[in-house]
């Protein structure tokens, strides 16, 4: 991997902030905040083929690993919307109190864990019953962004306001480590093989414009790849096809559009 990388560029809509991709690689779901819709991306194709008003401010979205539903946190509404993906419409949703953001999905579909900077915690909603259960876990630096290991063994939450990754044991509850990777921490995926852990730092608070970052055994092995150009604009979240070999990145321009 270079400093630098040139991505194909998909439009979406206003301030594309979370990204999934379903279980087959054939679509992806992006949470366009400024829009207040969840955009379906056709991959092969590479282009947005439908719009899914939730109104409020979408950020984070995570799709189940049954592939038929999406869930789509709601920054302004404090609520994460169930989406049906056959129809594409809302089916259901989850009142998540303290302005939730990032979410990730465990690999037997049971449990969503949803980062919640307006408290400083970690929640845990069931999905099976469709309610938020137990105590928040409480993390320092607001929690933006969280990804699960392939086993669903280890969460990695960013934590925007100190540029620290927090790694939490998911049986105990409890942080292992803790990671710097810089400024504005955000977006978070792990690879499929769980072998690295991308990190996206926003660009927001940076002369050097929006990165990427690559973990692996608990420290940073690579120099910051540059997503965008300095001043640029800012990107947010990243996602990775089933095999690995393809990379999603959102990335907004300043006048908050893009892809």
């Amino acid at each position: 991997m270079g400093n630098e990388f040139h991505p194909i560029e998909i439009e979406v809509g206003h301030r594309p902030t979370g990204v999934a991709v379903t279980p087959d690689g054939a679509r992806a779901y992006v949470a366009n905040r400024a829009s207040g819709t969840v955009g379906v991306v056709d991959l092969a194709r590479r282009a947005t083929v439908a719009s899914i008003a939730t109104g409020g401010g979408p950020v984070g979205v995570a799709v189940h690993p049954s592939g038929d539903r999406a869930y789509a946190t709601d920054l302004t509404a404090e609520r994460v919307h169930t989406i049906d993906t056959a129809t594409g419409a809302i089916v259901g949703g989850v009142d998540v109190h303290g302005f939730p953001t990032g979410i990730a999905i465990t690999p037997d579909g049971g449990t969503a864990y949803v980062a919640c900077p307006g408290i400083l915690a970690l929640r845990t909603i069931d999905l099976v019953i469709g309610k938020v259960v137990g105590e928040p876990i409480v993390l320092e630096g607001q929690p933006s962004g969280v990804a699960l290991s392939p086993d669903g063994a280890r969460a990695f939450v960013t934590r925007e306001g100190d540029g620290l990754v927090t790694v939490l044991d998911t049986a105990t509850r409890a942080p292992v480590a803790a990671i710097k990777t810089g400024a504005a921490s955000f977006g978070v995926a792990a690879t499929p093989d769980g072998a690295r852990v991308f990190v996206v730092n926003t660009g927001g608070t940076g002369p050097d414009g929006p990165s990427v970052l690559v973990v692996t055994g608990g420290r940073v092995v690579s120099a910051p790849v540059r997503v965008g150009p300095p001043g640029g604009g800012l990107a947010f979240g990243v996602a990775f096809g089933p095999d690995g070999r393809e990379t999603y990145l959102t990335h907004a321009p300043k006048e908050g559009r893009g892809g």
